[in-house]
């Protein structure tokens, strides 16, 4: 049994985390498991509007509330609470249950945050050995997945994240459309990340999940892959936390924290995957 993990903090950002990861775990045939990190803070609650303490009785009539409330499609949800940050927690039980996948609020109750470093959301992805889901409250969550968009830019372990990408399309019978970016005007960059980007999408149609490819040329690779997003009405991105980097990206934030604090579409995130290194049959 694949396990999910999902933080809870009641805000609007993990409700819809876990309505996400309900659809995800009922195609992929999984089980959940709440956490909520107490960090014994005052803060608003999402169901009463009110100012709560976070005391026991209180976190567990959360967890009651939502849980008569959310409609599970039968997933089985395991709830627990703990003491201490929340990144180290959440990654600690990812670890402890193998997890197939975290998926998160990209902001969580204190709301969109100026200083991105100190995020949840960014720390777990950032620590985290299994891929991470990030989804943000303020959009409507669609309860299927149809199209998935993939940058490829000219980095090898770019192309780590496909495999994944095509393991969820193939749940959820969605198309990829594979995006060949490049912050170079070099046409020997260009040409090499369309090179690594038809190669991706010839893999990927060996599985016979649908693709397609475009390219483009940009100063920021984060807005390049947004704005293609949105241009073919995209329902998740998947990316890599190591990506192509150059003055522009570095001056705004490393590619993956801009991606969660930018894209209002939801963004997977995972780290190269070392025993890929060097494999080429992948591709």
């Amino acid at each position: 049994m694949k396990n999910i993990i999902v933080p809870i903090d009641f805000s609007q950002d993990s409700i819809n985390a876990l309505n996400t990861a309900i659809s995800i775990a009922k195609k992929a045939e999984a089980e959940i498991f709440l956490i909520h990190v107490n960090k014994l803070k005052q803060f608003a609650g999402f169901f009463s509007g009110q100012q709560i303490s976070e005391n026991p009785a209180d976190i567990m009539n959360n967890f009651t509330e939502l849980l008569l409330n959310i409609d599970n499609q039968g997933v089985k949800i395991t709830s627990d609470t703990v003491e201490g940050r929340v990144d180290t927690e959440v990654v600690r039980l990812a670890e402890e249950k193998g997890a197939y996948l975290i998926v998160m609020g990209a902001h969580g109750i204190s709301g969109e945050r100026p200083h991105w470093a100190g995020s949840n959301a960014f720390k777990v992805v950032s620590h985290a050995t299994c891929p991470v889901l990030t989804v943000r409250g303020d959009v409507e969550v669609g309860k299927v997945i149809k199209k998935i968009v993939l940058p490829i830019d000219t980095d090898l372990s770019t192309r780590h994240k496909v495999p994944f990408a095509i393991e969820l399309a193939l749940l959820f019978g969605a198309e990829i459309y594979v995006f060949a970016a490049s912050m170079s005007h070099s046409q020997e960059f260009i040409a090499k990340s369309v090179s690594y980007a038809t190669q991706a999408m010839e893999y990927i149609e060996s599985f016979g999940v649908k693709c397609q490819m475009e390219d483009g040329v940009g100063n920021n690779i984060t807005d390049m892959t947004i704005d293609h997003a949105q241009k073919v009405g995209a329902d998740l991105i998947v990316i890599m936390t190591e990506q192509e980097t150059a003055i522009s990206n570095i001056f705004v934030g490393p590619y993956a924290e801009q991606m969660i604090h930018k894209s209002r579409i939801p963004v997977l995130s995972m780290h190269k995957n070392p025993k890929l290194d060097g494999d080429f049959s992948i591709m």
